[in-house]
């Protein structure tokens, strides 16, 4: 049921983004086709893209590639508190407590891609339009 519910949120927000998008370029009103076309794959293929790139993020940060510049800034924020409060002492700490915390990669992935892919027929319509 968890994983259901990543993908909800995930198309959701892409979803708003998309209405939020529409409204902004006043595509509901558009009488011009090439304009209302362009507005229309722009309106599925940026929230599209964000999201892909939001998973691939996601990705990146479950292999690892950010715990040095994350743990570094702990410790950057851990110089402001007493010795006592401080979470993690050193690095081996810090990783250990952060198995098994992996981010929804997936659902952001497929979520964006299928934004990008919603947007095609627009582009192709815009392009034929056009000519």
């Amino acid at each position: 049921m968890k994983k259901i519910w990543s993908y909800v949120i995930a198309a959701a927000v892409c979803a708003v983004v998309a209405v939020l998008y529409m409204v902004s370029t006043d595509v509901f009103h558009q009488t011009d086709a090439v304009i209302f076309y362009r507005d229309m794959c722009s309106a599925f293929s940026i929230p599209g893209l964000l999201m892909a790139l939001f998973g691939g993020l996601v990705f990146c940060t479950n292999q690892g590639a950010l715990d040095m510049l994350a743990f570094g800034f702990i410790k950057l924020f851990d110089l402001f508190k007493k010795p006592s409060q401080v979470k993690y002492r050193t690095y081996y700490d810090y990783k250990e407590s952060k198995k098994g915390k992996k981010g929804p990669v997936a659902s952001l992935l497929i979520v964006g891609l299928v934004f990008i892919v919603l947007s095609v027929p627009f582009w192709v319509m815009y392009y034929q339009v056009q000519k």
